[in-house]
């Protein structure tokens, strides 16, 4: 249990509780608990950690670090949670790049609130990175945005969590508010936009994703997807029922087993990670891919529509790959007005995300229009007369 042990000098007598506990691998071992100048207060602490081990809630000290609890943490969250290998991937992206460079070295023991407020007070001056930030000027380079800052805390918060159920501290250091998430505007083509892009486009590889995108409101890994048994010519439909995926190959031992994967061939230098359809399969027999029969993967379809954009000078506003989705979907609104129908087409958890998503550029239509209203019903009206112009 707990002792004290009386020291001696010849300034004094003073006072060192000591108690026993079992490290990691199950050895005795003895710490103190500190050192007191009066008995009394010795006893006070010698009671405390009798009570709290006679309770079961008595922390064992341990140098585990917050790299280690991540390296325990995520792998079990992401079997409970059944986690899609792309929210693993993201997840453990955010982990080394933004939480382990700064506190991953650091003991959970000794974390603390300030500890955690000043890394997202360092993360809202963090920016953006990555190949999409490739030859741009570092202040050109947008922050990060309120949604990765956002999943950095729920990151944490729920790591700490976890490590108050196993009994590695007393409590979590995350005890500031989660940072407001703010969605960002989304760009947007008009419908002259669209039919300008498709006319201008000349690669007919990067013509047939985009025309895919706006035409059936599709992401970049399910344009990658598409199969050509899912393309019936007859009907004119096309069945979206996969989305190609490159995710690290931790992800990939994690994703549930009940799940069935085609997994591509490894090409060269990407040994790391792993090419998968999320759909079982036979063959590649894909819609898109390049010369070489290769599947043509999302981040590549992305690169391509971005240097499309840089070599075409700007002459239609600048759009992220993701944001063709958005101006379908955009379209599609304006043509029918009903977002539980843009659901069923968009594929939303829910027709409120649509009007999240869509609808406030219909208000501000909807502003614009009333404005129009307003000047033309006051446009004809003149300034009132003076009394001596008025009939008597």
């Amino acid at each position: 249990m707990a002792s004290i042990r009386e020291n001696k000098t010849k300034v004094g007598t003073s006072f060192t509780v000591l108690y026993d506990y079992e490290d990691g691998n199950g050895r005795r071992k003895q710490k103190s608990a500190g050192t007191f100048a009066s008995r009394r207060e010795a006893e006070g602490v010698q009671l405390e950690i009798e009570l709290s081990k006679n309770r079961s809630n008595f922390i064992e000290p341990n140098d585990i670090t917050v790299r280690e609890l991540f390296d325990r943490w995520l792998p079990i969250r992401a079997k409970t949670k059944r986690w899609e290998a792309s929210t693993y991937s993201s997840s453990l992206n955010m982990i080394e790049k933004h939480i382990l460079p700064r506190i991953g070295t650091r003991q959970v023991q000794g974390i603390n609130v300030i500890h955690i407020e000043t890394l997202f007070a360092e993360l809202e001056n963090t920016r953006c990175s990555g190949p999409q930030t490739k030859n741009v000027d570092a202040y050109k380079l947008p922050f990060l945005s309120s949604s990765t800052i956002s999943s950095i805390y729920m990151l944490l918060r729920c790591a700490f969590e976890a490590a108050v159920k196993w009994k590695l501290i007393h409590e979590s250091p995350v005890q500031m508010d989660k940072p407001v998430r703010v969605s960002p505007e989304a760009n947007f083509w008009t419908q002259d936009q669209m039919y300008a892009a498709l006319e201008r486009i000349e690669d007919p590889l990067l013509h047939l994703c985009v025309h895919m995108s706006l035409a059936c409101t599709l992401r970049e890994g399910e344009v990658s997807g598409l199969r050509m048994d899912r393309v019936d010519l007859e009907d004119g439909t096309v069945t979206v029922d996969a989305t190609m995926q490159r995710v690290p190959r931790k992800a990939f031992d994690l994703l549930p087993q009940k799940e069935i994967y085609f997994v591509y061939p490894q090409f060269a230098g990407q040994s790391d990670s792993v090419l998968l359809l999320k759909s079982p399969y036979r063959d590649f027999g894909l819609l898109i891919c390049q010369e070489d029969g290769t599947p043509a993967e999302p981040n590549l379809v992305g690169k391509w529509f971005r240097l499309w954009q840089r070599r075409s000078g700007g002459e239609l506003p600048y759009l992220k790959y993701h944001e063709l989705r958005h101006s379908s979907a955009t379209l599609l609104y304006d043509l029918c007005r009903n977002a539980k129908s843009v659901q069923g087409i968009t594929g939303h958890a829910s027709a409120k995300m649509v009007l999240d998503v869509y609808g406030h550029k219909h208000q501000q239509q909807q502003v614009s229009l009333t404005r129009q209203l307003e000047s033309t019903l006051y446009s004809c009206q003149t300034a009132p007369k003076s009394p001596d112009e008025r009939p008597h």
